[in-house]
């Protein structure tokens, strides 16, 4: 696009009648999806000129402002309704300017901030944010998700019955209190297991939701084979439990926290999401991923206004970098990484690596990690999407990095971070291991606009302050 172009769209909007809120959402809106690109910088450039044009014909508002003040002021004397309605909606205008103040500033370089980020939370302020119903919320993935959502603009609301998390003596979720000194902002929770279809009645009744980030589940693989009919049962209906309370409350964006586990043993590399799911799955975890999948898929049919999004994690690890919040895992870890750096720190005696004569570099397993922090953002930029497009059915993403590391690697690396030396012995292959798995993540960085930002070396660092901030996890708070 010329820039005799960009004038010309210029003038037209700023000729227009509703030009004020027309051009504060559409630069905003552009000015969130212009990261890097030759055709997202003319975006950008577009989105700038366009910004720049509003705040020069704001000037000419001047006048008109000092007069509704002082209508205002006239108005106390008169009808209390009336002037507290014109306060409130001072008030509201007045948190949008400085908003926008503080994004410009940003963006200008002035502030040290987060430009996009403050320019998201003009664009939700000015054309209204969603409330978000978390499950799961005080666990590993959720506490990010949450945290991640707060910070983009998202009104979000809380539960969780602490079977994959910490509360403290007074019942509250210690992780979510953290969340709440990180971003400053109280995060509403209500301890509620999913599974209880009428205290989950009773959320849906008290509160508008928007829509809902669905991350409750039992979740080790190991026990999932020793307890099969708990996984099935919770996992199951948990998950059918919200469905039932999306259709009666007319909630229709859907969130679902899915797994690689679906796509079983990989029959090619990388992993994309027309990959075979469903086949050669080894555990019930994985089994209930897929069928929850299935059902959902199912209901997106039955319900075609919907809007599903199935986000398949490949292997999150990692910490947030304030150290504050972190992956606390009841006993022994089943993760990787966990016990690696409870090894590191002198927990755990010795790491076993099962198995060192795979078909890969240096014989040991490679899989596909991703940063938490990474991941958590996979779910904002699905909301993104929703609240973008408006409608868009039902969706699938592999949220992974697209690269592997093997055991090795995220050892070698974690002692690197740590500066120090971790034992390990090598052990058996387990049942159903495989030599490599890792996705292709293209379709959201495509769709999404969403890919990995930090690396092998992030999501050691990162792990390596909350473990040695945390060293017996949350228990310390």
């Amino acid at each position: 696009m010329s820039q005799k172009q960009l004038d010309s769209v210029t003038k037209a909007l700023s000729t227009y009648p509703g030009r004020d809120k027309a051009i504060r959402s559409l630069a905003f809106y552009l000015l969130l999806h212009a990261p890097g690109s030759v055709r997202q910088k003319e975006l950008q450039a577009l989105a700038k000129q366009l910004s720049g044009c509003r705040l020069v014909m704001r000037q000419f508002n001047h006048p008109s402002m000092i007069k509704a003040c002082q209508m205002l002021l006239q108005t106390k004397k008169g009808d209390p309704i009336e002037y507290y309605a014109g306060a409130g909606v001072t008030i509201i205008y007045t948190v949008y300017g400085v908003a926008e103040l503080i994004a410009w500033l940003a963006d200008a370089g002035i502030l040290a901030l987060d430009a996009a980020r403050w320019y998201r939370y003009c664009l939700y302020l000015w054309i209204g944010g969603m409330k978000i119903l978390v499950t799961g919320a005080a666990g590993f993935i959720g506490s990010h998700t949450v945290l991640e959502l707060v910070e983009s603009g998202y009104d979000v609301f809380c539960i969780d019955n602490f079977v994959n998390a910490v509360a403290d003596d007074q019942g509250r979720p210690v992780s979510l209190l953290r969340v709440a000194e990180i971003t400053g902002k109280q995060i509403p929770f209500e301890k509620c297991d999913v599974c209880d279809i009428n205290q989950l009645d009773e959320i849906f009744k008290k509160h508008k939701f928007d829509g809902l980030i669905h991350l409750a589940a039992l979740k080790a693989v190991g026990e999932s084979v020793a307890k099969p009919y708990d996984y099935y049962s919770n996992n199951l209906v948990a998950s059918l439990n919200l469905i039932k309370m999306c259709q009666k409350y007319g909630v229709k964006n859907f969130i679902f926290s899915s797994s690689a586990t679906v796509y079983g043993p990989p029959k090619e590399l990388p992993i994309t999401e027309n990959s075979p799911t469903g086949q050669g799955i080894t555990n019930p975890y994985g089994q209930t991923k897929y069928m929850m999948e299935q059902i959902l898929i199912d209901v997106g049919k039955a319900e075609p206004d919907w809007n599903i999004v199935l986000l398949r994690y490949f292997n999150p690890v990692g910490a947030h970098k304030s150290g504050k919040i972190g992956e606390d895992p009841k006993g022994v870890p089943n993760n990787l990484m966990p016990f690696v750096s409870q090894v590191a720190i002198g927990k755990l005696p010795v790491l076993t690596i099962y198995g060192d004569k795979f078909d890969t570099p240096d014989g040991t397993g490679v899989r596909d990690y991703i940063h938490i922090v990474d991941l958590a953002k996979g779910h904002v930029k699905a909301l993104d999407r929703i609240k973008a497009k408006g409608h868009i059915g039902t969706e699938i993403y592999n949220l992974g990095t697209g690269t592997g590391y093997s055991v090795k690697e995220m050892v070698a690396a974690m002692e690197k971070a740590s500066g120090r030396k971790i034992s390990t012995k090598i052990g058996v292959p387990r049942p159903g291991d495989v030599a490599t798995v890792y996705c292709d993540p293209a379709l959201a960085k495509e769709k999404l606009n969403w890919q990995a930002e930090f690396g092998l070396d992030d999501m050691c660092c990162d792990l390596w302050r909350w473990q040695t901030q945390n060293p017996n996890g949350f228990l310390e708070a």
